[in-house]
C-alpha cells in the first residue's frame, strides 16, 4: 500500500495507461527509475522537482494542499483574472498528464493543452489536447489567454504565440532552462534594463513590439516557490 490507500496496482495501472501506451518520446529507463520512485513515495511531500511525478501525485491525490503547485498556480490566474467563464486558455507545455488543464477546466469555457507527450485519456469534455512539438512555427489556436507552469524550452514559444495571437498570458518560470537565480529578487524594472538575453528581456521586447502593455512579475498572497510572470494592458 502506497498513500491514500493508493495500491501497487494502481500504480501499475498508471504507468501503463500513460506511459508505456502514450510515452514514446520517454525512454525505458524512465519507466523503471520511476517506478520505484512511486513505490518508494517522497518523504517530505514538498514542492516536488519532477514533473512526472507531481502528476502522478495529483492524479492520486497525494499531495498536500500546501504544496500543490497546479493549485497555486490556478490560484494565482484567479486571482488575476476573476471572470473567466467565458474565456477559453492555451496549456503550453501542459504535459504527459495535463494535470493544469483539467484543473483550469473548471474555470474556463474551453481549455486547450499542447505538449508533445500529452495523453487525451480520462478528461473533461472541454479539454482539447493537441500532441505536438512546441517552437514558433507550431499552428496554434488563438485563445484569451496562454499559460504555462514550468514549461522549460516552451517557454519562448508561449510568449511568442501570445504576443502574435494579441492574447494575455501568465507563466511560471522554471530555473532549469532559464538562468533566473541572478534576477528573480531585483525589481522588474531593472530587469528589463539588463543588456543580456535573458527570459525577461525577451517578453519585455515581444511585448512592447506588439503593443500589449508591460512586462510584470504577478505577485498574490498565495505562495509560490517560482517567479510568474505575465503582461499588463495599459
Amino acid at each position: 500500500m502506497l498513500k491514500n490507500n493508493v495500491t501497487e496496482e494502481d500504480l501499475s495501472r498508471y504507468l501503463a495507461e500513460y506511459f508505456d501506451t502514450y510515452g514514446e518520446y520517454i525512454p525505458s529507463i524512465y519507466r523503471n527509475d520511476y517506478r520505484m520512485f512511486y513505490l518508494e513515495g517522497l518523504k517530505d511531500n514538498s514542492y516536488l522537482v519532477d514533473s512526472y511525478i507531481c502528476q502522478f501525485y495529483k492524479e492520486y491525490n497525494l499531495l498536500k494542499e500546501e504544496y500543490d503547485m497546479y493549485k497555486a498556480f490556478i490560484d494565482i490566474i484567479k486571482y488575476k483574472y476573476q471572470d473567466t467563464k467565458d474565456m477559453t486558455v492555451l496549456d503550453v507545455g501542459g504535459g504527459l498528464v495535463p494535470q493544469l488543464g483539467r484543473g483550469l477546466s473548471d474555470l474556463f469555457k474551453h481549455v486547450y493543452v499542447v505538449d508533445r507527450n500529452v495523453v487525451n485519456k480520462n478528461n473533461p469534455d472541454n479539454v482539447e489536447v493537441i500532441k505536438k512539438e512546441i517552437d514558433n512555427n507550431v499552428g496554434l489556436p488563438n485563445t484569451d489567454l496562454v499559460v504555462g507552469l514550468l514549461p522549460c524550452e516552451a517557454t519562448k514559444p508561449l510568449i511568442y504565440h501570445a504576443c502574435q495571437s494579441n492574447s494575455n498570458f501568465i507563466v511560471a518560470l522554471c530555473d532549469c532552462v532559464h538562468d533566473i537565480k541572478s534576477y528573480k529578487m531585483k525589481p522588474i524594472e531593472q530587469v528589463k534594463k539588463l543588456n543580456t538575453n535573458t527570459i525577461l528581456h525577451y517578453a519585455n521586447d515581444c511585448i512592447s513590439d506588439s503593443d500589449m502593455g508591460d512586462l510584470i512579475v504577478i505577485d498574490s498572497p498565495y505562495q509560490f516557490p517560482n517567479m510568474v510572470i505575465g503582461n499588463k494592458r495599459r
